[in-house]
C-alpha cells in the first residue's frame, strides 16, 4: 500500500516579533493557547489547500490516511509552539519556501520514506528554479548520526552578506526524522551559493545575446528556434512570451524571470516592453497578432487530423445514400463566390414554370456524406466551431486539403449535395418548398464581378442567371413588404500578403450592396434559410432556429432612407439581439421572415454542419441523430467560438486598416460621412474609400449624413489609436 500526498509549494511572508517565554498554568490560559494553535493550524491548512489534498489510497486505507492527517495537525501545533518559545526567534519579513516531496519505495525492508531539505536564496528566482532542478534531486537519506537532527516542521536559518535571513522548512510526514550533520548542511549552502553565481552568468549571457539580436536589421535576425538552445535560453524566452501575452498571471516565477530579463536590459517591466524585445529578437514577427496568440486557438491541425484527412481523400468515395439521391446533373449550376474563396459550398439553379412561378434550386455541399459523427474530424470541427478569416490567413474548420478536394463543389465534377427546392410565386413569396439528397455537376465557378457582368449583358444562353437575378429582386421586394431592413454598407474586406515582412502589401475592398451578384447570392441564401426552417418545423426537428425581435417601438419610417450613411446606426438601435430556439422557428424582424435557419455553410460553420445531420436523417427516414440537450450544448459552444472569431477578425481588420492609414501621406484627403453624434461635436464618421468607421471631433456645423474632408494626423496600429482632423 502506498499513500501519496500532493501539496503545492508554499510561499509565506513571515514577520515575527521576539517571543517571551512564559509559563502559564491556569486553565483559561491553556484553553486560549489551544484555541490560538487551532486557528493557526486552520490558517496554515487553508494556505496549503489541505482540503484539496489528493490521497491516492485504496478504500481499506482511508482510515489510515485520515489518521496520518490528524497526526500531522497535532505535530504542526507542537512544532509551532517550539518555534514560539525559541529564544531570539526574530525575523523581519523573511520568505519561506516549502517544497514537499515524499518518495515511497517498496522493498524487502518495508516502506522506506525519504524527505529532502532545500534552502533557496531570496535574491534570484533563476537560482531557485535551478535549485529546484539540481539540489532537490539529491535526496538526503536518514543517517545514523544524530549530532544534528532536524524534525519535520522545524526551520533552518541562514544569513547572507546583506543581513537578510533565508529560511527553509523541513518537509515530510509527521513523526519522520532525518539526520544531517553540520558539514552536510554547510556543503549544501556552499553548493547553492556557487549555483547562484552560475545562474547570474547565464542571465548575463542571455541578455548579451538579446541585445545583439535587437541591433540586427529585420531579415537577418535569429530564428525563433535558435532561442531554444541552450536550456536556459529556452526557459527565459518562454517566460518573456508568457509575460508579453499576460498568460503568466498565476505563475509568479515566470513573471519574476521575465522581469529580471527586462530589468537587465534597462527596460520597464511591462508586457509592451516584452513584446518589443521579442520582436527585436526575431521570436515575434514585426506585425505579430497578439490577440490570436492570447486566444490560445490552435492554428495548425494535429498530425492525427491531417492523417485522417489524407486517408479520406485517398480512399474511393462510397456514398451510402446514393440510392436515395436525385440525379440533378442535367441542371446548369452557378457557383458565385468571392474571387479568392476556397470553400465553395453552394450553387444555384433556376427555371421558369408555365404557371408563372419560378422553380429554384439552392444546392449546398453535403460534407456529412464524408464525415461521420464522433469521428476525429467531426470532433475537431466541433472544437473549432467555425472558420476564421483574418487578413493574413484563414483558420479553416476542416483541413484545407480536404475542403478543396472533397467537401467543396468543383466545376465539372460530380458532387453530392442537399438541394433545397423552392417554388417562388410572382410576388416573391414561397408557394412550396422541399429538400432532396442530390447529385449535381457545377457548370460555372464565378466571382461576384464576373456574375455581375453576365447579369448586365443579359445573354440568351445564360437565361437561367438572369432568372435568378429576377427571383432575387422579387424576394427582396417581398421581404421589404414584411418589414425587412436593409443595410447600406458591408464591412470592408482586408487582405494582406507577405505578412511576415516589415512592409507587407495591404489591399482593402469595400463591397457594393447594390451589386446585382451580391444581392442575388444574399437573397438566395436567405431564401434557403427560410425553406429549411419550414422543413424543420413540419418535421419537428431540433434545429438552431434564429430570430430577432425589435426592441424599440419606432417604425422604420423614422430611420434614414436606404443607402443613407446613418441608416445602419439607426437600424441597430431598433433591433434586438439574435436569439436561438431549438424547438420552433422564431420571427426574424431584420430579415422579414417568420423563421430562419443557417444552412448554406456546412464547411465553415459548425451550426450549419449540425443542421445538415438533422435534416439528412429526416430525409432518409431515420431518427434525428442529436437530442435537444446535445444540440443545446454543441450550439452553445459553437456560438461562443463564433463570437471569439468575430472579435479576432474585427481586431485584426482594425490593425491592418490603421497600418494602411499610417502609411498614407499626412496631407492626403479622405472623404468621410457623418453617421451620428455621440456627444457635443464628437462624431462617428465613415471613411468612404475604405469603409471604415472612426470617431473624431467635428468643428464645422455639418449635420448627420453630411460629407466632410479629413486627414490622418496619427495612426498607431498596435495601440489602436487613430486621430482624424477635419479640413475646414
Amino acid at each position: 500500500m502506498s499513500i501519496l500526498f500532493t501539496i503545492p509549494a508554499l510561499l509565506m511572508n513571515a514577520g515575527h516579533n521576539q517571543m517571551k517565554m512564559n509559563t502559564l498554568h491556569s486553565k483559561s490560559s491553556m484553553k486560549a493557547r489551544h484555541n490560538h494553535n487551532n486557528g493557526v493550524w486552520y490558517q496554515f491548512r487553508r494556505k496549503l489547500s489541505v482540503a484539496n489534498v489528493r490521497c491516492q489510497v485504496s478504500s481499506s486505507s482511508e482510515n489510515a490516511a485520515r489518521y496520518r492527517l490528524c497526526r500531522c495537525r497535532h505535530k504542526f501545533m507542537e512544532v509551532r509552539q517550539q518555534q514560539r518559545v525559541r529564544a531570539g526567534f526574530q525575523s523581519a519579513k523573511a520568505e519561506c519556501y516549502l517544497f514537499f516531496r515524499r518518495i515511497c519505495n517498496e522493498s524487502t525492508q518495508g516502506l522506506q520514506q525519504q524527505c529532502q531539505i532545500v534552502l533557496f536564496p531570496k535574491k534570484s528566482v533563476q537560482a531557485r528554479r535551478a535549485l529546484q532542478k539540481e539540489s532537490i534531486g539529491r535526496v538526503l537519506s536518514a543517517v545514523k548520526e544524530k549530532s544534528y537532527v532536524l524534525q519535520t516542521g522545524s526551520l533552518i536559518e541562514s544569513k547572507e552578506a546583506n543581513g537578510k535571513r533565508i529560511l527553509a522548512i523541513v518537509g515530510g510526514l509527521c513523526g519522520n526524522r532525518i539526520g544531517m550533520t553540520e558539514d552536510q548542511v554547510n556543503a549544501l549552502r556552499e553548493g547553492q551559493a556557487g549555483l547562484s553565481e552560475v545562474v547570474q552568468k547565464q542571465l548575463e549571457t542571455y541578455v548579451t545575446a538579446v541585445k545583439a539580436a535587437m541591433s540586427m536589421p529585420f531579415g537577418s535576425k535569429p530564428t525563433e528556434t535558435s532561442w531554444q538552445l541552450p536550456d536556459y535560453f529556452s526557459e527565459q524566452t518562454k517566460a518573456l512570451k508568457e509575460f508579453a501575452l499576460s498568460a503568466c498571471t498565476n505563475d509568479r516565477e515566470q513573471q519574476l524571470i521575465a522581469c529580471e530579463v527586462l530589468d537587465a536590459l534597462g527596460l520597464p517591466k511591462s508586457s509592451t516592453a516584452a513584446v518589443d524585445v521579442l520582436i527585436g529578437m526575431g521570436v515575434f514577427p514585426f506585425h505579430v497578432n497578439l490577440d490570436l496568440l492570447k486566444s490560445g486557438l490552435r492554428v495548425e491541425f494535429s498530425d492525427e487530423i491531417l492523417a485522417a484527412a489524407d486517408a479520406l481523400r485517398s480512399k474511393a468515395f462510397s456514398d451510402a445514400d446514393m440510392k436515395k439521391r436525385v440525379n440533378l446533373t442535367n441542371l446548369k449550376v452557378y457557383c458565385i463566390d468571392p474571387e479568392d474563396a476556397e470553400e465553395i459550398d453552394d450553387g444555384l439553379s433556376a427555371t421558369q414554370l408555365s404557371d408563372g412561378c419560378i422553380k429554384l434550386w439552392i444546392h449546398v455541399s453535403d460534407p456529412t456524406s464524408w464525415i461521420t459523427p464522433e469521428s476525429c474530424l467531426e470532433k475537431e470541427a466541433r472544437r473549432r466551431g467555425t472558420s476564421i478569416y483574418l487578413p493574413t490567413q484563414t483558420l479553416p474548420m476542416f483541413p484545407m486539403e480536404l475542403v478543396t478536394s472533397c467537401l467543396s463543389f468543383r466545376q465539372g465534377v460530380e458532387c453530392v449535395a442537399l438541394s433545397i427546392i423552392v417554388f417562388l410565386k410572382e410576388d416573391g413569396s414561397i408557394a412550396e418548398s422541399t429538400i432532396e439528397c442530390s447529385t449535381i455537376r457545377p457548370t460555372y465557378k464565378l466571382s461576384y464581378h464576373q456574375a455581375s457582368e453576365l447579369i448586365f449583358m443579359k445573354l440568351e444562353e445564360e437565361n437561367e442567371l438572369s432568372l435568378l437575378g429576377h427571383a432575387a429582386t422579387l424576394r427582396r421586394q417581398w421581404r421589404k413588404s414584411q418589414g425587412a431592413m436593409e443595410l447600406s454598407s458591408y464591412p470592408p474586406k482586408v487582405m494582406v500578403t507577405n505578412a511576415e515582412s516589415l512592409d507587407p502589401s495591404i489591399n482593402i475592398e469595400v463591397a457594393d450592396p447594390t451589386n446585382p451578384a451580391v444581392e442575388l447570392v444574399s437573397e438566395m441564401m436567405i431564401l434557403c434559410g427560410e425553406a429549411v426552417s419550414m422543413f424543420g418545423y413540419q418535421n419537428s426537428l431540433v434545429l438552431p432556429y434564429r430570430g430577432q425581435l425589435p426592441t424599440n417601438l419606432r417604425s422604420q419610417s423614422e430611420c434614414p432612407k436606404p443607402h443613407h450613411t446613418g441608416r445602419d446606426i439607426a437600424l441597430h438601435q431598433i433591433t434586438g439581439p439574435v436569439d436561438v430556439n431549438l424547438r420552433r422557428p422564431l420571427a426574424h424582424s431584420f430579415l422579414g421572415l417568420a423563421g430562419y435557419v443557417q444552412f448554406t455553410s456546412p464547411i465553415r460553420r459548425y451550426n450549419d454542419f449540425l443542421a445538415h445531420y438533422q435534416v439528412k436523417a429526416a430525409l432518409l427516414g431515420g431518427k434525428p441523430l442529436f437530442t435537444h440537450s446535445y444540440m443545446a450544448a454543441a450550439i452553445g459552444w459553437a456560438n461562443k467560438m463564433m463570437k471569439e472569431a468575430k472579435e479576432l477578425e474585427t481586431v485584426a481588420n482594425r490593425y491592418w486598416i490603421l497600418e494602411y492609414l499610417r502609411r498614407q501621406p499626412r496631407d492626403k484627403l479622405f472623404i468621410a460621412y457623418i453617421l451620428c453624434f455621440k456627444k457635443d461635436r464628437e462624431a462617428l464618421v465613415l471613411l468612404k474609400e475604405i469603409g471604415f468607421e472612426a470617431a473624431m471631433i467635428v468643428y464645422s456645423k455639418a449635420a448627420v449624413g453630411s460629407e466632410i474632408k479629413v486627414t490622418v494626423k496619427e495612426a498607431q496600429p498596435r495601440k489602436g489609436v487613430l486621430i482624424l482632423v477635419e479640413v475646414l
